[in-house]
């Protein structure tokens, strides 16, 4: 029989600053320097909400990458939040659009913290 061992996965902490220190934003390129998860959530103000990541190769995710996660809401909606979550290579772009604010904006990456560098 052979036994196969798997090391364990190690996350850095979620993160809301880019690696100059500054929140990380909506409209705002940014290139991931390890794989890692860029997560969104949108405080309801009782209208129809809008929320998109999208993920590429270019420093214009949303003219040259790809639409990766969307949530949309009607303003009959009551729920206080929407959340959407993306997968992101390391090396790759990402940007985060939505109709309303405030969006709280983290990241969290493989292994310890390496902060995404803003293209902005």
């Amino acid at each position: 029989m052979i036994s196969i061992s798997n090391p364990p996965v190690t996350l850095s902490v979620y993160d809301r600053r880019d690696s100059e220190d500054n929140n990380l934003l909506m409209d705002h390129a940014y290139k991931a320097v390890k794989p890692g998860v860029v997560c969104v959530r949108d405080v309801d103000l009782g209208a129809a909400e809008n929320m998109k990541i999208y993920v590429g190769l270019t420093s214009d995710p949303p003219g040259g990458g790809d639409l990766i996660q969307m949530v949309e809401s009607d303003p009959a909606d009551t729920d206080t939040d929407k959340a959407v979550s993306a997968f992101v290579a390391g090396g790759e772009y990402f940007e985060v659009k939505c109709t309303n604010e405030p969006a709280y904006i983290t990241w969290k990456n493989f292994g310890s913290l390496a902060k995404p560098v803003d293209y902005n």
